[in-house]
């Protein structure tokens, strides 16, 4: 009797230990996979971050670090606050551009074309890609092109790269290709009498005009020609910031890399332009 209660306390303690094990087992078995799984999980993070970055600051902040470590403030590195705002550009597509101007003021765009701020210590252009790479414009064009991929195979691509590199480097405003002088935005009287007066209107278009007529001979279609294998392009452009004419002659590669062969300004104040105040 006794021997038969002490087998059965025996099998019992077994079976506890062997419940206990199970449960032990079970418990080690369900770490093991939740280490697994959040393993797999960190792996496949690390893979989305190796071809997508996930930006920790936005572009703007990158573009005014860029503009910062780059630009020139001319002994005035200290003082003054940066401003960005973004450009758009049909060509690069896989980078997002910004205007980038330290100013006294820390004045926004519209500030700047509306309120008093004189003092712009230094401005320029950055364009920040996807992965988060900065490039100033236009001394870091190249690398952006090249990053983009583009090919040139026709005149028309390598008008399009060339006026890029002049239009994507501008800070305030646009510039405009022109073909001839019609190209050029000019003053309307009628626009012009609802803010001022008629007289001062009508003096400012004739002078406008004049200016415009002046270029005539000047301005001409822009020029594509090969030249040892690379495009040539000549061509004139204007500015609405200043009303500058310029003309360029700018070599194009196959691959869309540039070189500026001339640059020239034909003249200031011309069309319907701005100042900034």
């Amino acid at each position: 009797m006794l021997l038969s209660v002490l087998e059965n306390s025996h099998n019992k303690l077994k079976n506890r230990h062997r419940l206990l094990s199970t449960m032990a087992r079970g418990k080690l078995i369900l770490i093991a996979t939740f280490i697994l799984v959040f393993l797999a999980l960190y792996i496949q993070e690390m893979k989305i971050r190796e071809t997508v970055r996930i930006p920790e600051v936005s572009d703007e902040d990158i573009a005014k670090e860029k503009a910062m470590k780059a630009i020139p403030a001319e002994g005035l590195e200290y003082y003054g606050i940066w401003s960005a705002w973004g450009k758009s550009s049909s060509l690069l597509r896989n980078h997002t551009l910004y205007s980038v101007v330290k100013c006294v003021s820390g004045c926004s765009y519209s500030d700047l074309l509306s309120e008093d701020c004189s003092c712009i210590i230094s401005a320029g252009v950055v364009a920040v890609g996807r992965d988060g790479e900065a490039f100033l414009l236009p001394d870091d064009f190249n690398k952006v092109v090249r990053r983009e991929k583009i090919e040139v195979k026709s005149e028309d691509d390598a008008l399009k790269i060339a006026f890029e590199y002049v239009n994507s480097s501008v800070v305030f405003g646009r510039a405009v290709l022109l073909r001839n002088t019609s190209d050029i935005p000019v003053i309307k009287v009628e626009e012009c009498e609802k803010e001022m007066h008629p007289e001062l209107c009508r003096r400012d278009y004739e002078k406008s005009r004049e200016k415009v007529e002046g270029l005539r001979s000047t301005i001409r279609y822009p020029n594509i020609t090969m030249e040892d294998g690379n495009y040539v392009v000549t061509f004139f452009t204007w500015k609405d910031l200043g009303g500058i004419v310029e003309m360029w002659r700018i070599e194009v590669g196959g691959d869309g890399t540039i070189a500026l062969l001339a640059h020239e300004v034909i003249a200031r104040e011309v069309g319907k332009y701005f100042m900034l105040r």
